[in-house]
Formats: C-alpha cells, sequence, structure tokens
C-alpha cells in the first residue's frame, strides 16, 4: 500500500479471508487495522450460547467432522493440510 494511503481498515468479511490474513498484514504498513469476521463471529456465538442454556444443552460436544469436497479429494487434503497445519481425509463427492 502506498504510503499516502487513506486506509486505516480492512475487513475481512468472507470465511476463507483469513486463510490469507498473515499474508495481508505482510503487505501493509502496520497501522492499518484488520478485522477478521471469523473471531467476531466465534466471540458471538459464544456469548450467545452462555446466554441461551437451553439451546447450548442440545448442542452436541462430541459430534465428528466429515470433509467433503467437489475438487480432487487428494488435492483438498494437501491444501488443508498447507493452509490449517492439519492433515485430514476428505471425501470427493461429485453431481
Amino acid at each position: 500500500m502506498a504510503k499516502d494511503s487513506k486506509i486505516d481498515t480492512i475487513v475481512l468479511g468472507c470465511t476463507h479471508y483469513p486463510l490469507v490474513q498473515s499474508y495481508l498484514e505482510s503487505l501493509v504498513e502496520s497501522n492499518i487495522q484488520i478485522i477478521s469476521q471469523g473471531s467476531i463471529v466465534a466471540d458471538k456465538l459464544s456469548l450467545y450460547l452462555k446466554n441461551h442454556a437451553e439451546i447450548d444443552s442440545n448442542c452436541s460436544k462430541n459430534g465428528e467432522i466429515d470433509y467433503l469436497t467437489t475438487e480432487d479429494s487428494n488435492v483438498f487434503d494437501q491444501n488443508t493440510a498447507s493452509f490449517l497445519g492439519i492433515k485430514v481425509q476428505s471425501k470427493s463427492i461429485h453431481y
């Protein structure tokens, strides 16, 4: 970004943008604030569940995660490991 830029805040408003947040931070000056919706949504959901125990009690706490992708599952698994640092075994689905 140019030093004379009038940008003071960047909002990452899509669910996949946090994956590139650190890269974006390396591109902009340190005085530019980057806000990610991921942590905001998680904090608000946590607060909501604390205030609505009847809903929280109906939430599963020990579920399983299935990764389904229309991408080739090997490519998805490699990208997931690269971006998130976790190993997954996805299932390809085709319509």
